[in-house]
């Protein structure tokens, strides 16, 4: 009856109202009734409904009415059905194909240039003549897609074929490490405030006096600071020692170490414009960085600098000569920094093109450190650390799987490398945690690098970066 309008329903009701609630009635007076009744919706139901309606009370004398569509309605209704999803079908499948030529046309188009490129850079070298490495262009773009180790032999012949590779325009890597800054800070905001710190830890399952044992470092640290501060000032044990103290929960203006906070920043300022080592100057940025995300000013401005300054004589190979942070004796320390300062640099206004370059070919020498007998588990954590977003993490586990967080002892920076390359959270986090615990129990290094990383690393859950994960929980 649903196929019918409410007031046509109750016109049909008083046929049965005057009977008894048991009363028989004759065959002939059914047969009488459902004609009338029939008569009245003949205007309403589909045709063939009348007489089969008419036909079911003959042979089975039911007096109250059940109104069934005929076959010829079951079939209308169907037809209308299948037409209209057959029209939603062809619309589905023509904005599909669009989306597919456009596609085909932009790669085709992408082909074209990128093989005219091709055949201009192979038109400029003589067929006769070694081949060579090139000036990079600092207008070239440069995709930041993950880098392996390149088929052909050669370090320096692999670096010429990985900046030479065309890729996407540099405003993505602008507009990534913008993010990245964006997340940091929101990041560091968790760090200032000891509720938050102390929730987090909570939440993650550490022990109640973690926060208590990472405030007594960043005391220890606080007072081998200002020693370092007092006497030759190394950039790389002071850049280190800062960073631990903003993990800590300090700034220039707030938290009880504010004043070795302040000291070391300016002192680094300082040093960075009289002019460091391109492996030192990637720590001593890293420190100057950490500022710069908490507060804008003349940090801000160092980053974006000497970031580019330091990208620049990456990229400037002359002949079989290596920049500074593709030696050999380059200390991983300052080669992890470089990966984090080059991600986030163009965030401060340094170029994105010259950022990524520099970036993929520290990479590249990374993976060439990987290339001997022996397996590096602190190379590995220097990837994770750095460069998390361009190498293959689920293989980097598998390698780092045999190496606990305990068999890095007493070298506490390639342990803060592979702490701070937890995030994301991944399969093994949970044994991570356990290990927490132990290192929570060991005592203080001489060194203020070696216990800045220490307090770094019992901080990771709050402090490094892409814990935000954690402050979203419900």
């Amino acid at each position: 009856m649903s196929d019918f309008a409410p007031d046509q329903v109750a016109a049909a009701e008083p046929l049965h109202a005057a009977e008894p609630p048991h009363s028989a009635t004759p065959l002939a007076d059914a047969e009488d009734l459902a004609a009338d009744v029939v008569t009245r919706l003949r205007r309403l139901a589909a045709p063939g409904m009348s007489a089969d309606l008419l036909l079911r009370l003959r042979y089975a004398g039911r007096r109250r009415l059940a109104i069934c569509p005929s076959p010829e309605f079951t079939q209308a209704r169907a037809t209308r059905t299948w037409r209209m999803l057959g029209q939603v079908a062809a619309v589905a499948a023509v904005v599909l194909g669009a989306a597919l030529l456009g596609e085909g046309v932009y790669r085709w188009w992408s082909e074209r240039g990128r093989a005219a490129e091709r055949a201009e850079a192979m038109a400029s070298v003589p067929p006769t003549a070694p081949q060579e490495l090139r000036p990079v262009a600092a207008s070239e773009p440069v995709a930041p897609e993950p880098v392996a180790p390149l088929p052909t032999t050669g370090f320096l012949a692999k670096l010429d074929a990985l900046v030479a590779r065309p890729g996407e325009v540099s405003a993505l890597g602008w507009i990534e490490a913008r993010n990245g800054l964006e997340r940091l800070r929101n990041e560091f905001r968790q760090r200032f405030s000891a509720e938050g710190r102390r929730a987090v830890l909570e939440a993650t399952g550490a022990a109640s006096g973690r926060e208590d044992r990472i405030q007594e470092l960043a005391t220890v640290v606080a007072a081998q600071l200002q020693r370092e501060l007092d006497g030759a000032g190394d950039p790389t044990a002071v850049a280190f020692g800062l960073r631990a103290l903003l993990a800590a929960g300090s700034t220039r203006a707030l938290g009880p170490h504010r004043t070795a906070v302040r000291r070391a920043a300016e002192q680094l300022q300082a040093q960075l414009v009289a002019g460091l080592p391109d492996a030192v100057a990637a720590s001593a940025l890293a420190g100057v960085m950490d500022v710069a995300v908490v507060s804008a000013g003349p940090a801000a401005e160092l980053v974006r600098e000497h970031a580019e300054r330091l990208a620049t004589a990456t990229l400037a190979i002359d002949g079989s000569r290596r920049p500074s942070l593709l030696h050999w004796q380059t200390s991983l320390a300052h080669l992890a920094d470089a990966g984090q300062v080059l991600r986030l640099a163009p965030a401060f206004g340094a170029s994105a093109s010259l950022c990524v370059r520099a970036r993929r070919q520290v990479l590249q020498h990374l993976h060439e450190r990987l290339d001997v007998a022996t397996e590096r588990p602190e190379v590995l954590a220097a990837m994770l650390y750095g460069f998390g977003d361009q190498v293959e993490r689920r293989a980097i586990d598998g390698r780092l799987a045999l190496w606990s967080p305990r068999l890095m002892l007493p070298d506490y920076l390639a342990l803060l490398h592979y702490a701070w390359g937890q995030y994301p959270l991944r399969e093994g986090w949970a044994s991570f945690q356990d290990d927490l615990r132990f290192l929570s129990a060991l005592p203080a290094p001489a060194q203020l690098d070696q216990t800045a990383a220490l307090l770094m690393t019992l901080a990771t859950n709050f402090a490094a970066p892409g814990s935000y994960v954690l402050f979203a929980r419900d």
